[in-house]
């Protein structure tokens, strides 16, 4: 398995565990708040480990998911400015993640 990817399965299944959100409604279109968060903390994790939007467009794709460059790109803004205004849950839901990690 590519290092990319296998950060990307490892970032996903620690994502699935800490917020108990399944694989389907992260990488799918759903809207629900804590899909949202959940699918935040995914992208900028993936994109902290030095994943490029690129590769991480192109293994969505290779998941049947249709997210678009914009939308990682988006996603990992509105999570760095939740963490720079330290939001509480987000923050929390970080820690755990970089624990399992």
């Amino acid at each position: 398995m590519q290092k990319r990817t296998k950060i990307f399965e490892e970032t996903l299944e620690t994502v699935i565990e800490v917020t108990d959100i399944p694989k389907e409604d992260i990488l799918g279109p759903s809207r629900e708040a804590d899909v949202c968060i959940a699918r935040k903390l995914f992208f900028y994790t993936l994109r902290k480990k030095g994943l490029r939007v690129t590769s991480i467009c192109r293994m969505l794709k290779l998941r049947g998911c249709s997210f678009v460059s914009s939308t990682i790109v988006k996603n990992y803004q509105t999570a760095e400015a939740l963490v720079k205004k330290k939001d509480d849950e987000f923050t929390e839901l970080l820690y755990e993640l970089k624990k399992g990690i």
